[in-house]
């Protein structure tokens, strides 16, 4: 058997509650050695469910106390050092996690897919009850995670939330399809997890059906497992198909089981591919899986397994053949007449043959398990088999690895780019609205952009000159709004101030004329006040408004400049101030001039005699207010309609304070997050699309169509399986060989039967072929009915 130049981790080196290497390896009460993370995670899974603390290993009780490991941290070290790597196994037992390298394009936005209706890819996989699904799923994850029995032991969908991120302790869900809610929730170690998912799906269907019975349509089991080598991928194990009524089970078991898978698959369908599970001594044109294929137009996202080879071993070959070691060979070749043509992906058989594990870890037994496949088929004959990437789990993996980069290419791809899309363009809307054009850094003086547009950027002195231009509108706009709205109580105040002054006086002359002097000073302390009033309105009107400035331009977000422009504005508004305050002054003085020249104050003096004072001077004064109370408000109007001529002298003063001002924007933090958001989704895009060779053209047309131009995407595949190996396994190790090339003329002469598939009798099959966007040629109808398959 020929081994790997990757070091495969040694098992006194793997977290048994994880299964990667461990990291700040400590001893617990049960002796055995756990990561320090891990361990608490199961504490803290005890306590969350209200379970007192037991071992993850052996479920006795034991404490929460912990030690140091120094001995196997410094051997953790050294085997890092030695260029060990963190995936759990090494080459020779690959699994699932060569699909990781894609989903490392993603992790950057990680968070914002959880927020979006965004599904990761699904590898589902079904067959016949006791077809040996739930050991394939087993050793492709090379978790054991999943119940197994001679007879029903998967009695609903175990779903495996295989997610990229930090190592965590996994934890198994109850979840009930029907409310969308977790109805149990507890951690659980890798290395029993199998018993756990037992345990659950058991207190299931005893809460359920009353026994251990049926299957359950509306409960769902889901691990989640996280990692760092884990791709964002679903496992799902569907329950086995039955096909004759079992003692102890409902009447309808088979309808059961059919109605289970199909409602699955049709509710879940747009993002799964799928493994068929059938026993390698079976016909798949028997297999109730195959039915569900061909209903549902399934052959070109599926694979056929072909499971329990070892079984051929105990066939008599020299009789009919049927079910022997040759026979398995003419299916995998697609010549049997019983076989299913699956043209795309075709088939690989596999042996994952029971290990004796009472002495070992489910760890060690599976890694025996793959070592020993691998030794079955070279010693009867089939590595020919092995080197085309028709048998063993390891071309299986393979083969599903070329089959999800297809997808990935032709389905999910564009699909997750055109998402991708709509949130650049929710971050360009958010980055617009906050002022165009752009302040976050600026070009050298006397430069420009080559391109125009909202996101150039601009020198120092345009966006001065905006920022003048709209300041300049705001004050037009800004004193306007003062006089018509804002400042009519107080013109209306200062009316009714002057108005009610009108009065008429009659005494001695020193004691009218103390009276009019007074008259005088109040209207003017009137005038005063409501001028000192009014600046402040229009102040205030004109900073709020640049401050608020609702244009594209969004003066608001430049603080310092609204603070200079204010005080700007203050300084050239004294003068207006005073020149506006002399013109009614003027007035003032003029409304108690002679009478002769103003008819709404009128004085006459006349002499009386009266018997305590003889001959004295007598004073009248009526004197009427409504004219000059009129004439003061229409000309503080009118002065306020020539507030922007008269403060015109703001610009200069602005322009010299250009490279002084802060033009640090108020939204800078904001802006940066949407600039950061946009460079990071433009960076994914741009990485997905080169990584999996999708030009712009494709992505448009899946945008159009729902599927990406018609093209032959296989090397395409090969070679992003390749980047991916190597990334994953390091350049030093054997390239992942592709299924066989498809011969020249099309379809290499094959002919369809009723009962099977036929290519001339001899030879390999035709070689998986890219581009599951195309329907298969037994899939039409299908095709036509599911817009979705294609």
């Amino acid at each position: 058997m020929s081994r790997s130049t990757a070091e495969a981790i040694p098992e006194s080196m793997i977290d048994m509650i994880t299964y990667e290497l461990l990291e700040d390896p400590v001893v617990a009460e049960d002796n055995h050695v756990y990561s320090r993370n891990s361990l608490l995670d199961w504490f803290d899974g005890c306590t969350e469910v209200g379970e007192p603390i037991t071992s993850p290993l052996t479920g006795r009780p034991m404490g929460t106390s912990m030690k140091p490991e120094p001995n196997i941290a410094r051997q953790v070290e050294q085997f890092r050092a030695r260029g060990g790597r963190s995936q759990r196994f090494n080459e020779s037992t690959q699994t699932i996690g060569t699909l990781a390298k894609i989903f490392e394009i993603i992790d950057p936005l990680r968070d914002l897919f959880a927020t979006k209706n965004w599904q990761a890819p699904a590898l589902v996989v079904m067959g016949n009850e006791n077809s040996g699904k739930s050991t394939l799923l087993e050793r492709l994850a090379m978790m054991p995670i999943f119940p197994k029995d001679k007879f029903i032991c998967t009695r609903m969908a175990i779903r495996v939330h295989l997610r990229r991120g930090p190592c965590m302790a996994p934890r198994l869900d109850v979840f009930d399809k029907q409310t969308g809610t977790v109805m149990w929730s507890k951690v659980v170690p890798m290395e029993r997890g199998r018993d756990f998912v037992k345990e659950a799906m058991e207190t299931v269907l005893i809460q359920e059906f009353g026994g251990l019975t049926g299957v359950s349509k509306t409960k769902m089991l889901i691990l989640h497992i996280t990692g760092p080598n884990c791709p964002d991928l679903d496992m799902v194990d569907l329950p086995g198909l039955v096909s004759t009524h079992v003692r102890g089970e409902p009447e309808n078991m088979r309808a059961l089981t059919a109605d289970l898978v199909e409602s699955y698959v049709r509710e879940n369908n747009a993002h799964s591919l799928y493994l068929v599970a059938v026993p390698a001594t079976a016909a798949p044109n028997q297999s109730l899986a195959f039915e569900v294929v061909q209903k549902m137009g399934l052959h070109d996202r599926s694979i056929g397994v072909f499971t329990k080879s070892d079984k051929c071993d105990l066939r008599n070959e020299g009789l009919d053949g049927l079910g022997g070691l040759k026979d398995l060979r003419s299916k995998v070749y697609q010549q049997a007449r019983d076989t299913v043509p699956l043209e795309q992906w075709g088939y690989v058989c596999t042996m994952n043959r029971p290990q004796d594990d009472s002495q070992k870890s489910n760890y060690s037994a599976l890694i025996n398990q793959s070592q020993d496949e691998v030794q079955f088929f070279q010693e009867r004959n089939m590595g020919d088999l092995l080197g085309q990437q028709m048998a063993g789990c390891k071309a299986l993996l393979t083969r599903i690895s070329i089959m999800f980069h297809d997808y990935l290419r032709s389905t999910w791809a564009p699909s997750t780019i055109l998402l991708l899309r709509e949130e650049t363009r929710d971050y360009r809307d958010k980055e617009r609205a906050l002022g165009v054009p752009r302040a976050d850094t600026f070009l050298p003086s006397g430069q420009r952009e080559k391109e125009d547009g909202p996101d150039a950027r601009v020198t120092r002195e345009e966006i001065a000159r905006i920022a003048l231009d709209r300041a300049t509108v705001m004050l037009t706009e800004a004193s306007a709004r003062t006089m018509d709205t804002i400042a009519v109580e107080m013109l209306q105040r200062l009316h009714t101030q002057i108005n009610d002054e009108s009065c008429e006086v009659a005494g001695k002359p020193s004691e009218v004329l103390a009276h009019q002097l007074n008259l005088k000073h109040n209207i003017s302390q009137y005038i005063a006040d409501g001028l000192e009033e009014l600046e402040h309105m229009v102040v205030s009107q004109v900073a709020g408004a640049m401050s608020n400035d609702d244009s594209d331009f969004k003066l608001g977000r430049f603080p310092h400049f609204i603070d200079a422009m204010s005080q700007i504005f203050i300084k050239q508004l004294t003068p207006w101030k005073e020149k506006t305050d002399a013109a009614l002054m003027s007035y003032v003085n003029v409304a108690f001039q002679s009478p002769l020249s103003n008819p709404h104050f009128k004085l006459k003096y006349t002499f009386r005699t009266d018997k305590e004072n003889g001959l004295h001077p007598y004073c009248e004064m009526d004197f009427d207010a409504e004219a000059l109370a009129a004439t003061v408000i229409h000309t503080i109007v009118l002065r306020c309609s020539i507030l922007l001529t008269e403060t015109m002298g703001m610009e200069a003063q602005v322009q010299q304070l250009v490279h002084s001002i802060d033009w640090t924007e108020s939204c800078a933090h904001e802006r940066s997050i949407y600039l950061k958001g946009l460079y990071h989704v433009d960076k994914v895009v741009n990485q997905l699309k080169a990584h999996l060779e999708l030009s712009e053209e494709d992505v448009e047309s899946f945008h159009r169509t729902g599927a990406i131009l018609p093209q032959d995407s296989l090397e395409v595949v090969r070679n992003a399986l390749s980047n991916a190996h190597s990334t994953i396994h390091g350049s030093g190790g054997p390239p992942m060989a592709p299924p066989p090339s498809r011969p020249a003329g099309g379809r290499g002469g094959m002919s369809h039967h009723p009962q099977g598939h036929h290519n001339g009798g001899r030879g390999p099959p035709p070689a998986p072929r890219s581009g599951a966007g195309r329907p298969s040629a037994h899939a039409g109808h299908h095709q036509q009915q599911h817009p979705q398959y294609r």
